[in-house]
């Protein structure tokens, strides 16, 4: 079965990217089944890279990125030439219904402690954690139940090609079109956070790792404002 957005299904966005081998076919549109592989490589190769190699580590790419479609409201994959390269989340603010996503983030998640109980143990904890880090930022604020730019994520070999600040812009558009003034995304050391300060956003929160806090949570974390008027991403 296919499973597509929710809710406000975002149209087709086609569009051209020039590279050093020619125009390649960029579209932007809602996240499908088909794409779980390639977007559990994509989170596999920026952040699991710790992970047991091998299946685990792709299954636990899945669970996450598989966690974050549950966790939205909308949702944009951007294919080149109709490969998956990239991908968006985003949610109102309203928790977003149980769905589909749901029952195979806890299929995974079953997976991979069938795997391997001690990594799925730590990426438990890891997940636990962080959380509990990003939801006192997010309270510190004074976001809460704001919009959510939940996931953005570029593979390597398609990025430098403008793909990001596509995929963001049209999840900011989204989340706008929903009632939303501004949204927040939460964001740390172990990613590209400097590319959200190119853009212009504000940083509104910070937590640096402590003897306290789990070893294997990143350096920094942050929280990052993101208003929702059209904003010039040239």
């Amino acid at each position: 079965m296919e499973h597509s957005a929710r809710t406000n299904e975002a149209p087709r966005i086609p569009a051209l990217i020039h590279g050093a081998h020619g125009a390649a076919a960029l579209e932007l549109r809602p996240a499908r089944t088909a794409d779980l592989p390639a977007l559990a490589d994509i989170l596999r190769d920026l952040w699991h890279t710790d992970a047991p190699a091998g299946a685990y580590a792709h299954l636990e790419g899945l669970h996450d990125v598989l966690c974050c479609l549950d966790r939205s409201t909308h949702h944009l994959v951007a294919t080149l030439d109709g490969a998956p390269v990239g991908v968006c989340c985003g949610c109102t603010g309203a928790p977003a219904p149980a769905g589909p996503w749901h029952a195979e983030a806890e299929r995974a998640a079953r997976a991979l402690s069938g795997l391997d109980p001690e990594a799925a143990a730590r990426w438990d904890a890891y997940r636990r954690a962080a959380e509990d880090i990003n939801r006192a930022l997010i309270a510190q604020a004074g976001l809460a139940g704001a919009a959510e730019v939940v996931l953005l994520a570029v593979g390597a070999a398609a990025r430098g090609k403008g793909i990001g600040r596509e995929l963001l812009g049209r999840m900011e558009a989204l989340l706008a079109q929903g009632g939303a003034a501004h949204a927040f995304l939460c964001t740390d050391t172990d990613c590209d956070w400097p590319f959200y300060e190119r853009l212009g956003l504000a940083r509104v929160a910070a937590h640096r790792r402590g003897p306290r806090d789990l070893a294997a949570l990143p350096t920094e974390m942050y929280v990052y404002r993101v208003p929702l008027a059209a904003r010039d991403r040239a």
